[in-house]
């Protein structure tokens, strides 16, 4: 694969070519570094020069790379509301007194649909991380690998990089 190799592009938020790539050989997952908005229509281009093939037979034409460009489309399932409001996650209290204000960038309050944390920017994790679990967060789905970091950071602050804790627990969705 070459730098540039696909291009992702949404009806409403637009480009998203900022992201982690995965895979090999014969398979690539591509996960996008900023979310897509429930229903938009989205458009995937594989550029066919930029993807090589593996073997060292290149003689003849067209052998090294795809014999075209390879597009196509996907619409953002829209999915269902939380079982809960973001707000569930502080019922017991904000044990730093986050806030999600700039000027305190170590103790940065970040609220989501599935958990509350306070952000430090200098150490590029939570101070702490608060949830609301019952059986109602249980079930069978299958694990999705998809761990990546949140545009929700700022983005002045430094956003990790899958590759900046390989095999450290990042990819394995530790905090």
């Amino acid at each position: 694969m070459t730098d540039g190799w696909a291009h992702v592009a949404c009806a409403t938020t637009g480009a998203h070519d900022d992201a982690t790539h995965a895979g090999g050989a014969t398979t690539y997952v591509i996960t996008p570094n900023a979310n897509f908005l429930p229903g938009e229509a989205c458009t995937v281009t594989i550029f066919k020069d930029l993807v090589h093939d593996q073997d060292l037979d290149d003689a003849g034409p067209d052998t090294d790379t795809l014999p075209a460009d390879y597009t196509w489309t996907f619409t953002v399932a829209t999915g269902a509301a939380p079982p809960y409001p973001p707000e569930v996650h502080l019922t017991m209290g904000n044990p730093s007194r986050a806030t999600p204000d700039l000027n305190t960038p170590n103790n940065y309050l970040m609220e989501k649909p599935e958990f509350a944390l306070s952000y430090n920017r200098d150490r590029g994790t939570p101070n702490w991380v608060s949830w609301h679990l019952d059986d109602s967060w249980t079930g069978n789905l299958v694990r999705n690998d998809t761990f990546r970091p949140d545009p929700a950071v700022p983005p002045e602050w430094y956003r990790v990089q899958a590759t900046d804790f390989f095999g450290t627990g990042f990819d394995r969705g530790h905090m």
